[in-house]
């Protein structure tokens, strides 16, 4: 379908720079080259303007998920969940996933309000909830508390090196969560989740052990 959009390019002007992406998005993606391929992606998503990509937002890290950085839109939200309804559980326990992989590997940041590109859009949504009512020091709290409802009081004073708002973003409230690594590792629910290529991996007890001698 490429040649498709080659006569698409050259015949509708009005969509000439769209199947141009396309067509150079294809072509990276087919050659392995993930990096430009993200970039032109979300160039794509800016030219159509879709929700989460206005101009002007704060960009956080390199715009990709890496061993030390993960990006989550939400805290409240599901992201496989299209009802549009709260679901903090669910939310809750894939967050406290990406936790215990940066605890059991290298430790890292963990932006809240950001998505897969690396724009800050803001957590606005969840503070406006019944949960939060728009207070952000519950919001801190209820991150902090998750961690130390699940594994004690000492991992969240200990290797949460530093969790807060970025006060330096004025339009969109972005939550960062640095975290520090757990030399001995730590479980979650029994299973053992690392950092991998850009996303957390789970593993056994057995597998972690390997994980850790290699």
């Amino acid at each position: 379908h490429n040649m498709d959009l080659v006569n698409l390019a050259n015949t509708n002007q009005s969509l000439k720079n769209l199947a141009s992406l396309v067509l150079a998005y294809n072509i990276t993606k087919a050659n392995g080259l993930e990096s430009s391929a993200i970039n032109i992606h979300n160039r794509i998503i800016q030219l159509l303007n879709l929700k989460g990509y206005e101009t002007g937002l704060k960009f956080y890290g390199t715009g990709e998920e890496t061993e030390e950085t993960e990006y989550k839109t939400s805290f409240v939200f599901a992201a496989d969940d299209n009802s549009g309804q709260p679901n903090p559980e669910k939310q809750k326990d894939e967050i406290l996933k990406v936790i215990d992989s940066f605890f059991n590997s290298k430790g890292g940041t963990l932006y809240i309000g950001v998505n897969n590109f690396g724009n800050g859009i803001g957590v606005e949504e969840d503070l406006n909830t019944p949960l939060y009512y728009g207070d952000k020091e519950k919001y801190v709290r209820s991150v902090v508390d998750a961690i130390a409802l699940e594994w004690g009081n000492s991992i969240a004073t200990t290797y949460i090196k530093k969790i807060g708002f970025d006060e330096e973003n004025t339009d969109k409230d972005v939550l960062i969560v640095e975290l520090l690594p757990i030399q001995s590792g730590l479980p979650y629910k029994n299973e053992w989740y690392v950092r991998k290529a850009g996303t957390k991996r789970r593993l056994t007890e057995t597998e972690f052990n390997e994980y850790q001698i290699v």
